[in-house]
């Protein structure tokens, strides 16, 4: 007989990041939802995709994780056991636009999203870890929020 763990596995915060670039379907149970509005006023739904990139990074990266999520069998709002571990560095790399794809995507990309000249290959894409920000608690309603804070050197200092 198969042996359940007690203790939820772990997923890596880099993964996660990663998770926001994947490419998505636009479908309910399985039928198209999507109404593509370069194809005139036809109604009818089709199948598409979307995926997330970032076009430039910020020079200080919050990350913030949605912790709870709503059980419609209980009417409540239930605290992922999902254990997140995090290394020191998060590279967003696989995330950035470069030039050459925001030119293939240009015809694709809303007039807001205009191609800017980015530094993105110059700028870092690595980020290094700050400070954590933890929930310790079972519910929304209940628990306390801890702080863990390098004080210590960045990694450009101590290499």
């Amino acid at each position: 007989s198969a042996t359940v763990s007690a203790t939820p596995r772990a997923v890596c915060l880099a993964d996660c990041v990663r998770n926001l670039g994947s490419i998505e379907a636009l479908e309910e149970n399985f039928q198209p939802i999507y109404h593509c509005s370069c194809c005139g006023s036809d109604a009818t739904r089709r199948f598409a995709s979307k995926r997330t990139w970032l076009q430039q990074l910020p020079p200080v990266l919050p990350v913030q994780l949605k912790r709870f999520r709503f059980d419609a069998h209980t009417g409540s709002f239930q605290k992922s056991r999902m254990r997140i571990q995090t290394s020191s560095t998060l590279d967003l790399s696989e995330l950035l636009l470069s030039s050459e794809q925001q030119q293939q995507l240009q015809s694709c990309m809303k007039d807001s999203s205009a191609t800017r000249q980015h530094e993105g290959e110059a700028m870092g894409t690595l980020y290094e870890l700050y400070a954590v920000c933890a929930h310790l608690g079972g519910s929304m309603e209940r628990g306390h929020y801890v702080a863990f804070i390098n004080v210590g050197a960045s990694l450009k200092e101590e290499s």
